[in-house]
Order: C-alpha cells, then structure tokens, then sequence
C-alpha cells in the first residue's frame, strides 16, 4: 500500500504561489510510490499544483495554522501515516513570529528580537527551506525502506515551471486572439496588498488618463477597483470565473511589460516564460526591504520603491514607449 506525502500552506495566496515549484521537484522525484496531496484554506481550484497532487481546499478558521495543529485537527487514521510537510516559507524550523511583527531568524546567541534577520521569500530562501524539508523526506523514505534519498536542489530549480494548459484555456487563447492586433500588451496586478508590499493607490486613477490616450495598447488589469471603461483595457474578471490565477498565469507570457508588487496574482510574474524572455520587462513596485523572488533571470528588471503617483505613471509610461521605440 502507498504511503502518503501531504504539502500544507495555510497562509495567503502569494505564499502558495511560491511554494509549488518546490513540491513540484519533490513529486517529480519521487514519482509514483506516493499519495500526494496538499492542503490550504482557499478554493480547491486557486491554481494548479501538479497533476499527481490532490488539492484539498481547508475550512478558513485553519488560516495560519502549522502543520502540527492542522494534524491534530484534522484527526484521521489516513493523515496520521502520513508525512506532513509545511511549504510555508516562514515554517522553517528556527523561525520565530517576534512581538514587534515579522518572522525571524535567532542571533548568533539563540536569541530572537527586532534585529534579527527577517524571512525574505525568494528562491534563495526555498531552497534554504528545501534543506530541513528534504533532511525530512530522506529520514521518512529511510523508515519506508526506499534506498533513494534527494539533495537539495539549486535555488534556480524553484522558478515555477510556467502552466501551459489552464482549465479555461481556450477562452484564454481566444483573449490573446482578440488582443493581437495591438502593439503592446501590458499586464498589471493592480490589487492591494497585504503585506506591506507597497502603499495601496488605485492604479486606475493614476494612468486612467494615459491609457486612454493610448487606444492602441492593450491593459490587462487583475482587479476591478476604479473601472475604466474603455476598449483597450480587459479585466481578468470579466473573461474568467473567480479562481483565475492559472489563466493570469498563462497571460503573463504573451504580455511584453508585467507590472506587480509581489503580491497575489503577482507572484505569477516569477515563472519562467517571464524571468528567462529577455524581451519581457518586470517593474517591481515593492519597498527596497522586500527582495526580488528571483532576479536572475534575463528579462528586464525595474524596480521602485517611490510609490507617487507622478513616480508610478511616468515609469509605466516611459518603459511602455521606450519598448515601443526599439
């Protein structure tokens, strides 16, 4: 009979974005002698994991819970033989949640306070995670009489493998259809943020004007705040039911500038029809203490921390008619 392997996040939907390329690998070396399955609080269908892995959608009163309490809660012979792996990226052993706010790391004394160095999730930090994880997963492949054990991969390796093949992809291609005959195609993750990313201004108001001006750039914008009502510019909303973030996803590779603060549906931008297309370019609007999830790749990176409107408007701009003017 097959053991059973179970991923759990139960934190917000950047943190899960983030956390898939990492049980991607672990199920792509381990192959068929497990169950997989992974657990969060959101829709069952918020994005894709792999296809071997089970989704299971928890009730939102275990938002935030470890992997330990969501054992204990969910009492059941089946789980109880399972091996639980927290994906969170501040579920890492040392990790402290201090009163001052924030996750950190302990001094070189063992200790934890503000000055501590605080989680930064990007791929560097997965593949530290990876680490403690896979000591885990080798320590349970050893009870189960495997021989095989896994390294820890390079941090590269947690660039999410870009998903070809949304459920809505066929109204997906027909929006890229619909959207060809414009110059340029720019995506913005508009929504607010959660975690301090950036100051939350309302991106309609700020390049309403401009867009308008523009008819023959397309705007695919993630969220419906201050709608603009014009030709060139399509809501993600209108054009796929809620959970959308894999067609967004798949829409990133066919954008030429991709505009986000590394939050929810902007997490997407980190895939690798993105970092790796030199010909794509990333404007990060993110204070300068949160680091890029990965800025290696060979697309264009900008970055700011100036969240003025004249700062956000002039720098779309700019890059849109710069890349235009190649």
């Amino acid at each position: 009979m097959k053991k059973t392997i179970i991923f759990c996040n139960s934190h917000g939907y950047g943190d899960i974005l983030h956390s898939r390329q990492g049980v991607r690998w672990v199920v792509n070396k381990l192959g068929d002698n497990f169950n997989y399955f992974y657990l969060h609080t959101k829709d069952k269908d918020t994005c894709f994991i792999h296809e071997k892995v089970t989704v299971i959608a928890l009730p939102h009163f275990m938002y935030g819970c470890t992997a330990l309490k969501l054992k204990n809660n969910l009492k059941s012979e089946f789980f109880d033989d399972a091996l639980w792996i927290d994906v969170w990226a501040a579920s890492y052993e040392k990790m402290r949640e201090i009163e001052t706010g924030g996750y950190k790391l302990p001094d070189e004394n063992g200790n934890y306070h503000s000055g501590c160095k605080e989680i930064q999730d990007s791929t560097i930090w997965q593949s530290k995670l990876y680490q403690e994880k896979i000591n885990n997963i080798n320590s349970f492949l050893i009870e189960n009489f495997s021989t095989k054990q896994l390294e820890v991969p390079d941090h590269k390796e947690f660039v999410c493998k870009w998903n070809s093949n949304p459920r809505y992809k066929f109204f997906a291609d027909k929006l890229i259809n619909d959207t060809s005959h414009y110059d340029m195609r720019v995506m913005i993750c508009n929504g607010n943020t959660t975690s301090g990313q950036r100051r939350n201004y309302i991106y309609e108001d700020i390049l309403s004007d401009y867009i308008k001006d523009n008819p023959n750039i397309c705007f695919l914008l993630t969220s419906k705040i201050n709608e603009i009502k014009t030709n060139n510019v399509y809501y993600i909303d209108d054009y796929f039911p809620i959970p959308n973030l894999d067609e967004i996803e798949y829409l990133h590779k066919f954008c030429d500038v991709i505009v986000t603060s590394q939050s929810g549906p902007g997490c997407l931008s980190f895939t690798d029809a993105v970092v790796y297309d030199e010909n794509k370019t990333l404007i990060l609007f993110c204070v300068d203490t949160i680091d890029w999830y990965f800025a290696d790749g060979t697309c264009e990176y900008i970055r700011t921390q100036n969240f003025e409107d004249w700062n956000v408007l002039n720098l779309i701009k700019n890059t849109i008619e710069r890349k235009l003017n190649k």
